[in-house]
């Protein structure tokens, strides 16, 4: 599904006949942007629904979706807004920062400590696998991939469709497919994401 996939298939001594690029793709009618009005309507009932312990004010929404497992690597983004979160903090009257991240997996009870351990609890979400991801990625402002590593993800590609900005590390294909869209980083560079991030969210 990507480029460095298949050159990594030729290494492996497949014979490069044998080896052929379908790249990764979404429907666009399925995966787009929302309406001013009803993405702020579908943005007000979401943060009730991960968020109900905070205080309604202006938010914004940095999410991703995936399998919560080590590949993924979200105790990275984990980190990455404890800093942001401490940051904001600092700046009275500044947009809130959010977090949540839609999947679920073996690492589930570790992100949930470490969130706790860097004090996340009130702004992070891990609220499971949800079917209704062409729904959702338009809610968010930010969408945040930190693996180690990828072909050509399909959540990236849905939430570009979905008209999200979007961060992610700078593995398998993810570069050349982003370009435009976001910004791809270095694969566990905590400070260039932080800085990326705080970039953005600016």
């Amino acid at each position: 599904v990507s480029r460095r996939a298949a050159e990594e298939a030729m290494r492996q001594g497949f014979p490069p006949a044998k080896v052929a690029l379908i790249p990764n793709a979404v429907d666009p009618e399925r995966f787009r942007p929302l309406p001013a009005a009803e993405r702020e309507k579908g943005r007000i009932a979401l943060a009730a629904e991960l968020y109900p312990e905070a205080v309604p004010r202006p938010f914004v929404l940095i999410g991703s979706t995936g399998g919560l497992k080590p590949v993924k690597n979200y105790p990275l983004m984990l980190r990455a807004a404890s800093r942001l979160a401490a940051e904001r903090a600092s700046r009275p009257g500044a947009p809130e920062l959010r977090f949540v991240i839609f999947g679920e997996g073996g690492e589930r009870a570790s992100y949930e400590r470490l969130a706790r351990e860097l004090g996340l609890d009130r702004v992070f979400s891990l609220p499971g696998s949800r079917d209704d991801l062409e729904r959702l990625y338009p809610l968010l402002d930010l969408f945040l991939l930190p693996s180690w590593n990828e072909g050509l993800p399909m959540a990236l590609l849905e939430a570009m469709s979905s008209g999200v900005a979007c961060v992610a590390s700078d593995v398998g294909d993810v570069g050349e497919a982003i370009e435009g869209a976001g910004a791809a980083v270095p694969p566990g560079d905590e400070n260039a994401l932080v800085e990326v991030l705080q970039r953005l969210v600016t």
